[in-house]
């Protein structure tokens, strides 16, 4: 895709950009070319950046090319049409070739933004582990380079930027809670959490609602998914689950069950701690349950007294998560 921006775009877009208070990438104005949001190999060009609109009126006329107006434009009600027709007259009058001048400083800052991104780029490789940053990584940069860290990251997530105090506020918590915290911000597009030595950026999840399961291979769990297998000596009873109404349902609290024989029934709570379940994580797991007893958990498994006997038919619940 072309577009037409031209220089006097670029000038304003720099100048509203500052008023917003943006860094170096909101300084840095328009890019000459950026990928195509949704279309992989395809990029947004803009080959104009360097031309005046003046210079682009004069070829149109000199050409026999007529332009139709939008009249939104005059309607400095816009901060962009206020800037056009109120501040920057004034600004050329006293600065002439002050448009030229705020391109070139754009392009100035694209040039510092680039070498950001390099730094974090390179940052990342010694700081990520498994696509998450490693807090005691981040906690070793100075605070500039470890916002500079985090800001690539979320960008190459598609998360929109925070603002700065929020930005600096976010890391330092993360570099200086606790080994054994956990910390979550909200950032709207995912939720950044702090949890064992790492940050997670994990999806907003489908709200998750309690089924009946009625024997069906597959159950759609949110953006997961719920098998079932039937494998003689193996698994849960199925002559048991006859006995009752067999639900699939998220956790409440105060859960308990056993799922090594010889031991006493324990918390769910503290056994998801245990097997380093994430907290994000526990509220959405598929618990199995015939009438009030829970019989199944993805990841711990199935209590004692619910497994079928060798010979016996059982059945073989299977969680696939979605992927982080």
């Amino acid at each position: 895709m072309v577009l037409a921006h031209h220089r006097d775009d670029q000038a304003e877009t720099l100048m509203l950009n500052l008023l917003r208070g943006a860094g170096v990438g909101g300084a840095a104005a328009m890019p000459r070319v950026r990928p195509f949001p949704g279309g992989p190999g395809l990029k947004v060009l803009r080959p104009l950046l360097d031309v005046s609109r003046e210079e682009i009126e004069a070829c149109a006329r000199q050409e026999g090319l007529a332009w139709i107006e939008d009249e939104s434009n005059v309607d400095t009600r816009f901060s962009r049409n206020y800037l056009r027709h109120r501040i920057f007259p004034l600004l050329r009058e006293r600065f002439p070739g002050c448009d030229a001048v705020m391109a070139r400083a754009a392009s100035h800052f694209a040039e510092s933004q680039y070498l950001l991104q390099e730094l974090a780029r390179d940052d990342s490789r010694g700081a990520a582990r498994d696509g998450r940053i490693v807090v005691s990584q981040l906690a070793k940069m100075d605070g500039a380079r470890a916002r500079n860290l985090l800001r690539y990251v979320l960008r190459c997530e598609g998360i929109t930027l925070p603002d700065s105090t929020r930005l600096y506020e976010i890391v330092r918590q993360v570099c200086d809670a606790a080994s054994d915290s956990h910390l979550r911000f909200d950032l709207g597009e995912k939720i950044l959490h702090r949890y064992r030595g790492e940050v997670w950026l994990i999806p907003h999840y489908d709200t998750l609602t309690d089924m009946e399961w009625r024997g069906e291979a597959v159950l759609k769990w949110g953006n997961a998914v719920l098998r079932f297998r039937e494998m003689v000596g193996e698994g849960v009873s199925r002559e048991k689950l006859a006995r009752n109404r067999v639900r699939v349902a998220t956790r409440r609290g105060g859960e308990r069950y056993r799922p090594q024989d010889g031991r006493p029934r324990r918390e769910l709570k503290k056994l998801l701690q245990e097997h380093t379940v994430p907290p994000w994580e526990r509220d959405r797991l598929p618990l199995l349950w015939c009438g009030n007893e829970l019989v199944w958990v993805p990841g711990i498994g199935i209590d004692c007294a619910w497994r079928c006997a060798p010979d016996e038919t059982g059945i073989i619940p299977e969680y696939q998560s979605v992927e982080r």
